[in-house]
């Protein structure tokens, strides 16, 4: 019996490796992350992030390939995360995968890590005894809209209020702008999501992780702007990765809300996307519980839900992750 194989990369060797695996590949949409791709894993390495890049093996056969992001504890502890993976061959057995993932928790274990998060598709790891259930870290739940249509089905298969909210935003005057000024994009950006995050009262990240995203390279990772009246009103963080293009981000200004430019601002960028060959929109979550306005905004542009594993905990220090948990457990009480 042939062992499985893992192999370190270099960063630019990953690309290429990815590269060619899709190239052979017919995964569809939901297993071509940008968050397994080499340039993710160089945004993080911005955060001074360590990064792995791996590929799998077996009797000199390609199985599949992980980016995997080192993450501090504390001063002493670190885990793993294996966002949106590994991703596996369609082909590959069970077996292979339950084995691939007993092999990289030895290589885990001589890097002093106490636990593996992971985000795998795959249902053998999820259904392993090994595997904990914890909060997700991304969406479990996301809509994608095939962007092959014509743009007549593309709007046909929206909800009438958003079709309306489209044509409205145009009749107002509002354009829809590419932006490649990365300092502009960003002070708009910034000043927009700030305006939203006070408004409907969500968490949003440091500033320096919107300025990361938005210097990176224009082929990654691109901001539309909503312009109106002489002023930027609404703004999107987008991945533009392999077939399908993903929403990160989005915020919009408390003033003109009623010419509902986010709504231009999503179906222009469809568009441009379908202009450029892509096949696939991603609105990046959905929960009708926990976020009801924006999955009941993003459900508008119709589309095909599509449901992950969620993200487990692979413990490889057992003693050490059982502590974890425990410390996050009286965390999550306020005293």
């Amino acid at each position: 019996m042939m062992d499985i194989e893992i192999n370190i990369l270099n960063r630019s060797d990953f690309g290429r490796f990815v590269s060619d695996f899709f190239f052979h590949s017919n995964n569809n949409f939901g297993e071509n992350s940008f968050l397994q791709s080499s340039s993710w894993g160089d945004i993080q390495e911005r955060y001074k992030r360590k990064c792995f890049y791996l590929s799998f093996k077996k009797s000199g056969v390609f199985l599949g390939f992980s980016l995997i992001i080192e993450i501090p504890i504390n001063n002493f502890f670190k885990y793993w995360y294996i966002p949106r993976g590994p991703v596996f061959k369609e082909d590959v057995s069970d077996k292979d995968e339950i084995e691939i993932f007993s092999k990289l928790s030895d290589f885990a274990k001589k890097n002093n890590i106490v636990f593996i998060r992971f985000e795998s598709n795959s249902v053998a790891l999820t259904k392993e005894k090994n595997a904990k259930k914890t909060n997700d870290v991304q969406p479990s739940k996301t809509c994608f809209i095939d962007i092959r249509q014509s743009r007549v089905d593309l709007l046909k298969g929206m909800k009438s209020k958003t079709r309306y909210n489209i044509s409205l935003a145009k009749k107002k005057g509002v354009k829809i702008i590419s932006t490649s000024n990365h300092r502009v994009a960003f002070d708009n950006f910034i000043k927009l999501m700030k305006e939203t995050s006070e408004r409907d009262g969500f968490y949003i990240h440091a500033e320096n992780y919107y300025k990361n995203l938005i210097s990176y390279n224009n082929h990654f990772i691109r901001v539309f702007e909503a312009h109106y009246n002489g002023q930027v009103i609404a703004s999107g963080i987008f991945s533009f990765y392999r077939r399908q293009v993903s929403y990160l981000h989005g915020a919009s200004s408390n003033q003109f809300r009623n010419v509902m430019a986010p709504y231009l601002l999503h179906f222009e960028t469809m568009i441009s996307a379908k202009k450029e060959g892509y096949k696939f929109y991603d609105l990046y979550g959905v929960n009708d519980s926990k976020w009801p306005g924006v999955s009941r905004f993003k459900r508008g542009f119709g589309g095909e839900q599509f449901d992950y594993q969620g993200t487990f905990d692979w413990p490889v220090k057992k003693g050490c992750y059982k502590l974890y948990r425990f410390i996050r457990f009286l965390r999550s009480f306020k005293f």
